[in-house]
């Protein structure tokens, strides 16, 4: 995988090809193309008990270890802390010259250097505090993930600071969501009228709990 222009590779600009050394002609004149040099962005996994990263491309697509980045081109860096413990510390360029936007971001930014460049994340532990979450009766369940989708548990300890993605479901037709209850604690739901919402941990156990309304 290749992000920006590799020197062994053909350019197309304008309709006139350039082949693997860049050298083409426009209206009959002779043209060297002047492209950044491509380089190998590395990066290892951290722990996995602690959090893993993923490296992205500007469209989207996933960045492997090794991949060679053209001079002054940017990737995105997303940093996942596991919410049993851990959060961000700070992304850092080990080696290389690289640039990182903010180093204390979960999600940020990448631009290439003029080197083989090595980042890293590290992840330090946060106050865990015991997070439940209420079945209602009827009407409807409640599904909790982290950020990458991956289902908490009730009851499980959770880092304060952590953002778990919440979301309750209507039984059938015959019930509507009503609207999410913090129950106990301090925990912050972003938008209690939206079924599918994000709960940010606080600094004490907390409950958590959804009501739902029969229409029929």
């Amino acid at each position: 995988m290749i992000i920006g222009d590799g020197k062994d590779s053909p350019v197309t600009i304008g309709g006139n090809v350039f082949g693997g050394g860049h050298e083409g002609n426009v209206n009959g004149n002779p043209v060297v193309l002047v492209v950044p040099d491509t380089l190998k962005l590395n990066y290892e996994q951290p722990n996995s008990t602690q959090g893993v990263i993923r490296v992205k491309s500007m469209i989207g697509d996933d960045v492997p270890s090794g991949t060679t980045i053209g001079e002054g081109h940017d990737v995105r860096l997303e940093a996942y802390p596991s919410v049993y413990g851990y959060k961000l510390g700070a992304w850092s360029v080990e080696e290389g010259n690289g640039h990182i936007a903010n180093t204390a971001l979960m999600s940020t930014l990448f631009t290439m250097g003029t080197e083989e460049t090595t980042i890293a994340v590290t992840f330090i532990e946060a106050t865990p505090h015991q997070f439940n979450y209420v079945q209602p009766e009827a009407g409807g369940t409640i599904v909790v993930t982290d950020r990458l989708d991956q289902t908490v548990p009730d009851g499980s300890g959770i880092s304060e600071g952590a953002v778990l993605k919440i979301k309750a479901t209507p039984a059938s037709n015959n019930y509507v969501f009503e609207g999410w209850t913090v129950t106990s604690g301090n925990g912050i739901i972003k938008n209690v009228n939206m079924s599918n919402t994000t709960f940010t941990m606080g600094t004490e156990n907390t409950t958590i709990t959804a009501t739902f309304r029969s229409i029929r």
